[in-house]
């Protein structure tokens, strides 16, 4: 009893400041005993009123882990979404829509198109979450399981589309809405990562709006480079503020493997600089093989990991993009 009233005169000192409603419900939940069924129910109508739907949802579960038939708390996470945190999930059976659940899903849009989501923990802190579109060629493979784990822990949203096609932004574009309606997803901090050169001169070339980061461990990706669009002014500051990888094939390989060649490079480079973007790093990867390697070898391996300590390092160090708050 001592210990609520304590926390509650905390909280009544520091309404001198502005208490945001997370901040509240901490405060709350610190002054409620483990043990207080009712007390937990209480705060989850509180939380559900305050539009805090996950921590109402913790509350509940909290709730039921002392009571397993209480009804309200039953009904109450029902019509929230249902337990928090995702179980694992079937690969043959795809969700019918976006779950509000921490960890990995498969979900099938309205047109019958897959991907995996991975929500994070990061999710309770109602903070702006990054998001990772990731087009993989591991799920051609069957060894998607090796991206998700690279991606286990990020503190943002991450996408594993199961077929796609080269440049497909419509679809990014249908992930990223779609999940912002769900989610505080940071526009400003969306990287699209991928298998081969084509999908980063579509996504970040025609919207550096949306398409903030880049980077690109694979093939040359036939028949050429494209020419660079012609950006409007709105976008050409985003442009410039875009961040790009692009670890390529290398010299090594025979023409039919897609060889990346000193024309090839300039091509690339060209690209990039005529959009203005001015982070870019273009490498020949790898600088050396065994011959007859496969293509495929240099995109098969740890790749995510290192995208992922690439576009963490430019979250710590980044700007806000232009117009943002």
């Amino acid at each position: 009893m001592l210990k609520r009233l304590l926390c509650l005169a905390a909280l009544c000192a520091f309404g001198a400041e502005k208490v945001t409603p997370l901040q509240e419900y901490a405060q709350r939940a610190q002054a409620l005993a483990p043990e207080d069924a009712k007390g937990r129910y209480d705060l989850a109508k509180w939380c559900k009123g305050k539009g805090l739907d996950w921590q109402a949802r913790l509350e509940c579960e909290a709730v039921l882990r002392l009571d397993p038939k209480h009804p309200a708390a039953l009904k109450t996470l029902e019509e929230l979404g249902g337990p928090v945190r995702a179980g694992p999930a079937d690969p043959q059976k795809p969700l019918a829509g976006i779950p509000k659940r921490i960890g990995w899903s498969l979900v099938k849009t309205k047109a019958n198109r897959v991907y995996w989501l991975m929500v994070p923990e990061a999710v309770l802190r109602d903070e702006p979450l990054p998001l990772v579109l990731l087009y993989t060629y591991n799920v051609h493979q069957e060894l998607w399981k090796d991206d998700q784990q690279a991606w286990e822990g990020f503190p943002g949203l991450v996408v594993m589309p199961l077929e796609y096609s080269e440049g497909d932004v419509a679809f990014s574009k249908e992930i990223l809405e779609s999940l912002a309606a769900l989610f505080p997803v940071d526009r400003t901090a969306v990287l699209v990562w991928e298998f081969r050169t084509r999908q980063l001169a579509a996504h970040i070339g025609d919207h550096p709006d949306l398409f903030a980061y880049g980077f690109s461990n694979g093939t040359w990706s036939p028949p050429s480079w494209p020419t660079p669009p012609r950006l409007s002014p709105r976008l050409q500051p985003y442009a410039k503020k875009a961040h790009v990888v692009m670890k390529l094939t290398g010299i090594d390989y025979k023409p039919i493997d897609r060889g990346f060649d000193d024309a090839k490079m300039k091509a690339v480079q060209d690209y990039w600089k005529a959009l203005g973007v001015e982070d870019v790093v273009i490498e020949r990867h790898p600088k050396s093989t065994k011959y007859p390697e496969r293509d495929e070898a240099c995109i098969q391996t740890h790749v995510s990991e290192i995208a992922r300590t690439w576009f963490e390092g430019k979250l710590k160090e980044r700007s806000p993009a232009p117009g943002a708050k």
